[in-house]
């Protein structure tokens, strides 16, 4: 079959069926969004959450988020052990690169966690997450 006769040989409702399968695959469910501004960051700040300042020891000594914990990425393989898996996280580091990173990797220990981005997104009102 050359790409010519693609179309004859699948048929008027093949190529309905391929089309609709194209266009609700498109149009399944979002993934969820886990960006969050300094204003979503407050609000998640319940008992059970963490605010995790994950940049170098020396950039957190240099300015800090009142009610932060410090765990510099390097040391996440033994300080998070003590972290309960069911404590939310809203993770910041010294870009948000480096907090998607960071995100990810807890993420991948089976953690909740929301990307507030860097220390100054904290004062930030506008949500990151499109509807």
């Amino acid at each position: 079959m050359t790409p010519s006769d693609f179309p004859t040989r699948l048929g008027a409702q093949g190529l309905c069926v391929a089309l609709a399968v194209l266009v609700l695959g498109a149009c399944g469910p979002k993934a969820p969004c886990f960006l969050v501004s300094g204003a979503e960051a407050k609000k998640l700040l319940v008992p059970g959450t963490v605010l995790l300042d994950a940049r170098p020891r020396k950039e957190s000594q240099s300015s800090h988020i009142d009610g932060s914990i410090a765990v510099p990425r390097s040391e996440f393989s033994y300080r998070l052990t003590n972290l309960d898996l069911r404590s939310r996280i809203v993770v910041f580091a010294e870009s948000r690169d480096a907090a998607y990173e960071a995100a990810e990797e807890l993420r991948s220990r089976g953690f909740t966690v929301y990307e507030l981005g860097t220390v100054n997104d904290w004062k930030s009102t506008e949500t990151k997450c499109e509807d």
